[in-house]
């Protein structure tokens, strides 16, 4: 019923010799992607925090996130409801996954603005980067306060 079939050396060889070229071809250095392809699945989100003096959360009628090194604005995408929440708690998006791939492993100064009534109350600098996967957070204040 089972037969048992042997190699030859000769055979081993042949199909040895279409192998290696197969998995050389995923390790040659610049000429392909250095990641090693697996990501999880989360959305990452750098965000910021911003207080008065009595340590309450201020909501900004508006904020702008540009890229430094062109004057670009990065958007956050998100909608309405959601900024509204980012008000309330007075935390606010600088930098996601949105942007993971167009920067990938590369590392940027943008700059946050934070407005209320048209006044700008806040501008500051923040160093982020992107790998494989997703963005990271270099530098930068992460909790501001503003006001006395």
């Amino acid at each position: 019923m089972f037969r048992s079939k042997r190699i030859s050396m000769k055979n081993f060889s042949i199909s040895i010799l279409f192998v290696i070229p197969l998995f050389q071809s995923c390790m040659k250095g610049d000429e392909v992607d250095d990641c090693n392809g697996i990501c999880t699945e989360e959305f990452r989100t750098i965000t910021i925090e911003i207080k008065d003096a009595e340590g309450n959360p201020v909501a900004l009628d508006s904020f702008r996130v540009i890229n430094t090194a062109n004057d670009n604005e990065l958007s956050t995408g998100m909608n309405a409801s959601e900024f509204d929440y980012f008000r309330e708690i007075g935390t606010y998006p600088i930098f996601s996954d949105l942007y993971s791939q167009e920067f990938r492993k590369r590392e940027i100064t943008i700059n946050f603005k934070g407005f209320i009534d048209e006044v700008e109350i806040v501008n500051e600098n923040y160093e982020v980067g992107a790998d494989c996967c997703h963005v990271y957070y270099i530098s930068g204040e992460g909790e501001l306060q503003i006001g006395e």
